[in-house]
């Protein structure tokens, strides 16, 4: 799992371990025709979840392989060791990569699942959880986040996202590839996200859908190959500050041109660049589509959209932001880096060109802060509990 804490700010990376392959809740006697669950969400895809008669937030994530809790809350929950853990999974789970590198057996605890209820369904049959600290993500998302759900459980249902209405919808009964303008199929297996792919010409690359990141994300080796196909924009924006399930990080970042989904143009995607073979479309990605469907049980991603195709205007500044409980706030910059800003990390960001944003926009504050043009940007920012009026 990864954040980067500025604009296009929460990637959470793959968990390379096991994801299991389960079966819709078979207590049902039909399947039930509308959804059983439906939530607005603002950016980030956060879904309700009832454990022991309490609701939890958790966040959506295809890219990782089971469902973890917050470490605040293992202890709730009886511990597992790894040599505890099913004989089937100790091996997948005793080497844990995220997108930077590994996650150390310090950062990735496990714990025996309870039964726990998603919309009206509950599920009683997880073969384990997996526990981690989501300070840094809930920071970056701009709420506290309990967990994420896993693969392992996204499994289970069918997954509509109505990006136009901000509506996640959850149910059993697969939707009508009919109500789409396009279906297209997906690859799955055993320790996998669902694979889809975009091509360059007559080559392809097969890209995970990873819904827990924000921002879509590939090996330097296909950097290499798109500049040497002369689709690479740009020589690399300056790396940007991040955290993933292995600790702070920092990536740089490229637009790439000329690529294609579903015979479609994508125009320009983002990513940021990594060194260890991982290969992701995010949240950036599918916001493209007015509406899509992950469908498990066929195998298949539906969607409607007009053009896929995207301009993406360029980052002027670097300026990083997270959520610190209560206020959004500057925060993880190179002190010299702000000062021709007239900004400390620390400050407390009142108001935007005059608008006092929510802690669940941060993402919007992200990219006011490093995309607007000079000279049109205005912030109030609170220090050391005095108000500031920043014009940059």
């Amino acid at each position: 799992m990864t954040l980067q804490f500025n604009a296009m700010a929460l990637a959470i990376l793959i968990l390379s371990a096991v994801q299991g392959c389960s079966d819709p809740d078979s207590s049902a006697t039909a399947t039930p025709s509308g959804p059983l669950l439906a939530v607005h969400y603002e950016s980030a895809p956060l879904i309700p979840v009832t454990i022991a008669g309490e609701q939890y937030q958790f966040l959506l994530d295809t890219g990782a392989s089971i469902t973890v809790i917050d470490r605040r809350l293992a202890s709730r929950f009886k511990a597992l060791s790894l040599s505890e853990l099913p004989l089937a999974y100790q091996a997948d789970f005793a080497n844990v990569a995220s997108v930077s590198g590994q996650v150390g057996s310090d950062q990735l605890g496990f714990v025996q699942p309870v039964p726990f209820s998603v919309g009206s369904v509950t599920i009683d049959d997880s073969d384990l959880w997996g526990t981690m600290d989501f300070e840094l993500f809930s920071q970056s998302i701009g709420t506290r986040i309990d967990g994420v759900l896993g693969i392992d459980t996204i499994r289970r249902f069918n997954w509509v996202f109505d990006n136009e209405q901000h509506q996640i919808s959850a149910s059993l009964r697969a939707p009508s590839a009919a109500g789409f303008e396009r279906c297209i199929g997906y690859e799955d297996s055993y320790n996998r996200s669902p694979a889809i792919y975009l091509t360059h010409g007559e080559s392809s690359v097969r890209m995970y859908l990873d819904t827990g990141a924000d921002q879509s994300y590939v090996d330097r080796a296909f950097i290499d190959f798109m500049a040497d196909k002369q689709a690479l924009l740009g020589a690399g924006a300056s790396p940007r500050k991040g955290a993933d399930a292995s600790g702070m990080q920092a990536a740089s970042e490229h637009i790439l041109t000329d690529l294609h989904f579903d015979e479609r143009p994508l125009g320009q995607l983002r990513v940021s660049e990594n060194g260890n073979d991982k290969y992701a479309l995010g949240l950036d990605f599918v916001n493209r589509f007015k509406r899509f469907a992950i469908i498990p049980g066929r195998m298949m991603i539906c969607y409607d959209a007009g053009s896929l195709a995207r301009q993406l205007p360029p980052f002027l500044r670097n300026i990083a932001v997270r959520f610190d409980g209560q206020h959004l706030q500057i925060y993880y910059n190179d002190e010299q880096a702000l000062i021709p800003y007239g900004l400390k990390n620390g400050d407390l960001i009142e108001r935007v060109n005059g608008v006092a944003y929510r802690p669940i926009e941060i993402d919007k504050v992200r990219e006011l802060l490093n995309i607007s043009k000079p000279g049109s940007l205005k912030m109030r920012v609170i220090r050391e509990g005095k108000a500031l009026d920043i014009a940059i």
